[in-house]
């Protein structure tokens, strides 16, 4: 007997196994099991015990033949070739699969943006056949949120011209927030407000890019800004729905030294039908915005930080954007927020615990200790810009705000009521919900408190947690 027996014995073995190929696997894992339960008689040998009945003599032989171990292995190894398909790559086949692996994933970024603009071709399909769908694509941009949350209103092509500008001022604001130290805008203007509050050099550019920014669209016929003291009407508008844009334009802006995150806020109304005993001039003249907090149709901020965060509302839920450094744009990146029942945190300055009401003081000792209506101990979260304090608030719960009459209506209560409104929130002055408002001047002010609706209704119930009007100097 000799090697090859063995080797021949081996092969006849191997063609019981099933086929390597994965073309043949199905019907080889189907033949092997039959073999294996005597179905289907096996190939080779006549049978598994007369190939052992061979095999054995060369295996007893083979242990008293000099024969190295290196020859042995080369043999079988022969004869499993022969018998299944080899699987392992040569050189040439290794730098083919490398090469299309490499190009593959140079492909990759533009195969996805192709996806994402299909995605969005799709959409602008079923629009133009009346069909609404029910989610937006990934990184859709706002003028697909007003296409999908306004439909065929008459206000839509009005409102992707005011959203435009609002996202143009923004991210020049944010880009001018960059380049504070650089271009040498820190410190006061050496103006003040009217309220009395020192102007910073980025107040007022700020509020001059809004400003020309909305004005410029044709479609605003007033702007009210918390930097002016009187509203602020357009020259010249065009035909159609026209607006009135309330906003400003850097909240938080005593951090922008020490580049603590600031923020823009703005809302939106439809400018109402002018009476036919009235002249635009006069109408105008009897301020537009003293009309009830409940028609604003569109509110948002923008937040600086480590990103900038665009969150919006059309009166169909809120929505996150995050500006894309690579191309200047706002990309969706959370559709339809929804703001938590609860939340194990608030918002505000406790420095002034002693200055507060009874009531707000039993509440914060309360929940402090985790005796509130929740059972959890709260925490204090406070970063003295109310736009950066509000975004946690929405992505986490719990609530944020002043219990001094110092926030405005128009400005900051108001739109950032409705943003809390359409993601689940709540916005209360502590007695009543801030959107039951009707402004009686263009600056008026109140406490305010925003959050997670229940931890709201339970701060409500408290009674007094609204402080008396005190002005502090930091």
């Amino acid at each position: 007997l000799s090697l090859a027996s063995l080797a021949t014995s081996q092969a006849s073995f191997s063609a019981t196994s099933p086929p390597a190929g994965p073309s043949q696997y199905r019907k080889g894992q189907r033949d092997w099991k039959e073999r294996k339960q005597g179905a289907v008689p096996l190939e080779g040998s006549a049978s598994l015990s007369v190939m052992l009945t061979a095999l054995l003599p060369t295996i007893l032989i083979f242990q008293l033949l000099p024969v190295s171990h290196a020859s042995l292995a080369t043999t079988t190894a022969t004869a499993r070739s022969a018998s299944r398909p080899s699987t392992r790559l040569g050189r040439r086949d290794f730098i083919t699969a490398t090469t299309r692996d490499t190009n593959f994933a140079r492909r990759r970024g533009s195969c996805h943006r192709n996806r994402v603009r299909e995605s969005r071709r799709r959409m602008v399909t079923k629009w133009s056949q009346g069909k609404v769908p029910d989610s937006l694509p990934r990184y859709a941009s706002t003028a697909d949120i007003i296409e999908h949350d306004l439909g065929e209103t008459d206000i839509v092509e009005g409102m992707h011209l005011v959203s435009g500008a609002i996202e143009g001022a923004c991210i020049d604001i944010a880009k001018a927030l960059a380049r504070v130290s650089i271009d040498r805008r820190t410190g006061d203007q050496g103006t003040v407000n009217i309220q009395g509050e020192k102007q910073k050099k980025l107040d007022v550019y700020a509020n001059e890019i809004m400003k020309r920014a909305l004005l410029e669209t044709g479609v605003v016929a007033a702007i009210a800004t918390e930097e002016e003291d009187e509203v602020v009407l357009a020259e010249e508008t065009i035909a159609g729905p026209r607006f009135i844009v309330a906003f400003d334009p850097l909240d938080g802006s005593s951090n922008i030294d020490c580049s603590v995150p600031t923020g823009t806020i703005f809302s939106i109304y439809r400018l109402r039908d002018i009476p036919p005993d009235m002249t635009d001039t006069e109408y105008m003249e009897n301020n537009p915005f003293l009309s009830p907090v409940t028609e604003i149709i569109a509110a948002g901020y923008a937040m600086y930080s480590s990103a900038t965060i665009l969150v919006v509302s059309f009166g169909q839920g809120t929505h996150m954007l995050s500006l894309d450094p690579d191309t200047s744009k706002f990309v969706l990146t959370t559709q339809s927020v929804r703001v938590p029942i609860r939340g194990p945190y608030y918002s505000l300055n406790e420095g002034r615990y002693f200055d507060w009401p009874k009531g707000l003081q039993d509440y914060i000792s309360t929940v402090k200790q985790g005796k509130g209506e929740w059972g959890k101990k709260y925490s204090s979260r406070y970063v003295c810009s109310l736009v950066a304090d509000v975004h946690r608030t929405i992505l986490y719960g719990g609530w944020a705000g002043n219990p001094r009459p110092h926030l405005r209506l128009l400005f900051e209560a108001a739109p950032l009521s409705f943003l809390l409104d359409q993601a689940g929130g709540k916005g209360s002055d502590g007695e009543r919900p801030i959107l039951s408002y009707t402004p009686s001047e263009l600056h008026e002010r109140l406490p305010v408190f925003l959050g997670s609706s229940d931890d709201i209704e339970e701060l409500e119930s408290y009674g007094d947690v609204r402080q008396q009007a005190t002005k502090y100097e930091a």
